[in-house]
């Protein structure tokens, strides 16, 4: 059972710094070679460093060199913090190869360095792969102190990670030599480090280890419960070695079991992943299972083979699979009926069980030596084997909660007051640096408060000065939009009796030129009524909804002069809407003008009329925004004696002739007066030039398919 929890710790230490299960793992390595190939010789160190990081699990003899080769760039320059990565990555490299003690020189250089330096971060990493080098070496004693040194170090939030796997480890520790109270509570204090930072990976380790107690002690259903729980947490944090670790600690509970049906499936599966993964530690775990399975089914010769594939792999690796090996391939061997060989390699099961200190293996290692001897009939020395497997089991069952051996009893009193200690020291440390600067923090609170106090009244003083301005403000804001209101109100209501004087007056004359021009009047002042009424109507005193305005003036003027709305092709694009009073009135008028000047003289000889007004921003040459106004009808077109050009301050005037899309513009006639320069121009021409000039406006008169107008509006804005 022990070879279960250890590769719990190690796998667990190894996944947390090499980063399992990341897809861009290899990319990222064969980026970091291309860098290091091309790199300058002062970024060599640091790359090279990290190579070897990224090869310590995978190849440690690269890692080795890597390493070392990055050390010795850091002779010439200097980098404490990649010194001991670097020293950290050999060390554990060299663990890698077996060269236990070159790895425990390097740890104790870089440990030592570490603690001058006040690096915790790597002296916390560096003590627990410390421990994990002893645990290998099978020196509990060592790596429950490295861990519990670590475990002192890993104090505040930047350890959060590595406090619920050294936890879990130094239970693993305890469980590993049997003491079970010790290793449970380290366990369950892993386990809530690990729920409370939400660390799948660690709650997986720590269940799969505490079902192995469970196990151990002949409790396979409570074991495989809580395995499953642990494979969901791990295959969840993307760690596929250890779930598959635990699905064969769940098929050997089912081989414990008597229910080989139920492990096989879980056997096999568990060999396929470790093949997979290439972890040869869990292939000898795999091969041990199916040795056992085949003896359950008396296949002695498939289950010889098996446990001598597991015992070969365990020799390779060095681990504690050899003792296993060892009983099943001696168990096989006997079943065939070759004793005498079979016995000495139950004596050294026996031998290989004791150094792994686990009394589970050791009881079984025994059993089985024990039985060998009565086949060989060895009677006394059977005897006394049985007598020692006895004692095993009797110690296993009653003294397994009551922490029988005294001395890792005062051990781990002791290194628990050493630990207490250790935190009080780091505590007090803290606390001398606090009290240093907590005086001179007072009188600068103090200062500080005196100034947020006096700074905080001359805000609330402020803030209710402004308040009184703003209400001021709005109260003046709104009487001043009810008085605009009020006042186009009025407007508009005076503007209505000039039509209706008008109006009668347009009745009572005689000569129709002079009754013509009253009803051009009143249609004037009628267009500036409309506009009024649409500004008193709204919310919005200063800005009008042009499109509505503009609709409303083509249909009255449409009505007035005789035409339906079905009878004309009316287009009307309006894409800038609201439009400021100042600018909206004079446009009104211009539009009133020129629609009324197209349904008096476009239509005469036209089967369809056709009449456009449109309004869209646009960018003159200077790059300013613009409004531009385009009147349109399809009427006969302009007269031959339109005037070319005026000029006015801020505005140029040009009417020409299309011809093929061209406009030919001519600056032979000016005149400064802002008069125009034709005599038959037309009083509504006039009104006309003159508002343009009022909004500083440029426009033309262009003759195409009818008469068309535009009119170029500056904004005070540029285009964007």
């Amino acid at each position: 059972m022990a070879h279960r929890r250890f590769v719990f710790a190690v796998i667990a230490w190894l996944l947390s710094q090499a980063g399992y299960g990341q897809v861009s793992q290899q990319r990222q390595t064969e980026n970091l070679l291309r860098r290091y190939m091309v790199a300058r010789a002062s970024e060599r160190p640091e790359l090279a460093i990290r190579l070897s990081e990224a090869y310590v699990y995978v190849d440690p003899v690269r890692s080795r060199t890597y390493a070392a080769t990055g050390l010795q760039l850091l002779q010439k320059y200097p980098n404490d913090t990649l010194y001991l990565a670097g020293i950290n990555n050999l060390a554990v490299a060299y663990g890698g190869l077996g060269q236990n003690k070159r790895a425990d020189s390097c740890f104790r250089v870089g440990i030592a360095r570490a603690q001058r330096l006040n690096n915790t971060d790597k002296l916390v990493r560096m003590l627990a792969n410390q421990a994990t080098t002893y645990m290998d070496e099978g020196r509990n004693y060592d790596a429950l102190k490295r861990l519990r040194k670590a475990l002192a170090y890993a104090v505040g939030s930047s350890h959060d990670d590595k406090r619920a796997l050294l936890l879990n480890n130094i239970g693993l520790v305890y469980d590993n030599l049997g003491v079970y109270g010790p290793a449970l509570r380290y366990y369950h204090a892993a386990l809530r480090e690990a729920e409370r930072q939400h660390n799948l990976n660690v709650l997986g380790l720590a269940k799969g280890n505490i079902a192995t107690i469970y196990a151990q002690l002949d409790n396979p259903q409570r074991s495989n419960q809580l395995l499953g729980q642990a494979i969901k947490h791990l295959i969840e944090s993307n760690d596929p070695i250890t779930a598959n670790q635990c699905r064969l600690t769940v098929a050997e509970n089912w081989l414990d079991m008597a229910r080989p049906d139920s492990a096989r499936p879980l056997v096999w599966r568990g060999l396929q992943q470790a093949k997979l993964t290439q972890m040869p530690y869990q292939m000898a775990v795999a091969y041990v299972l199916l040795s056992r399975l085949y003896f359950s089914q008396q296949r002695f010769v498939q289950a010889e083979i098996c446990a001598r594939q597991a015992l070969e792999l365990a020799q390779v690796e060095n681990q504690s699979m050899e003792g296993q090996a060892l009983m099943h391939l001696a168990k096989a061997i006997d079943a065939q009926g070759r004793t005498g060989v079979a016995l000495p390699l139950a004596q050294q099961a026996v031998a290989a069980t004791h150094q792994t200190a686990n009394k589970g293996e050791r009881r079984e290692a025994n059993r089985i030596l024990a039985d060998l001897l009565e086949h060989s009939g060895k009677l006394n020395e059977a005897l006394a084997t049985r007598r020692i497997y006895e004692a095993l089991k009797d110690s296993l069952y009653t003294a397994g909660f009551r922490e029988q051996f005294s001395q890792l009893q005062v051990t781990y009193e002791t290194e628990r007051k050493e630990q207490q200690i250790a935190f009080l020291n780091r505590e007090n440390d803290l606390r001398k640096n606090q009290l240093t600067w907590l005086g001179l923090s007072m009188v600068m609170v103090l200062l500080l408060l005196g100034l947020v106090y006096w700074l905080y009244r001359r805000q609330q003083l402020a803030t209710e000065k402004i308040s009184q301005q703003k209400e001021l403000l709005t109260r003046q804001s709104s009487q001043l939009a009810l008085l605009m209101r009020e006042l186009h109100h009025r407007v508009k209501n005076n503007l209505q009796i000039v039509s209706s004087l008008l109006s009668l007056q347009s009745k009572r004359l005689v000569d129709e030129q002079a009754r013509a021009a009253v009803r051009e009047g009143q249609s004037r002042v009628e267009a500036m009524a409309m506009l009024h009424q649409r500004l008193y109507a709204t919310a919005e005193v200063t800005n009008i909804n042009f499109r509505n305005y503009v609709a409303d003036l083509v249909e009255s003027l449409m009505t007035t002069y005789g035409y339906r709305p079905a009878d004309v092709d009316l287009t009307i694009e309006i894409s800038h809407e609201q439009i400021e009073t100042d600018t909206a009135i004079p446009l009104g008028l211009i539009i009133n003008e020129l629609i009324t000047n197209s349904l008096k003289h476009a239509y005469q000889h036209v089967a369809r009329p056709a009449l456009t007004v449109r309004l869209e921003p646009t960018r003159n040459v200077d790059g300013l925004m613009t409004l531009r106004l385009t009147v349109a009808d399809n009427g006969p077109g302009l007269p031959s004696a339109q005037p070319t050009v005026t000029y006015t301050a801020g505005a140029e005037w040009v009417s020409s002739s299309a011809v093929g899309g061209q406009l030919a513009r001519q600056n032979k006639k000016r005149s400064r007066t802002g008069e125009i320069a034709s005599k038959d121009s037309t009083f509504g021409m006039q009104l006309v030039l003159s508002l343009a000039r009022q909004l500083r406006a440029t426009g033309q008169f262009i003759e195409n398919k009818g008469a068309q107008f535009q009119l170029d509006i500056p904004m005070a804005q540029p285009l964007a």
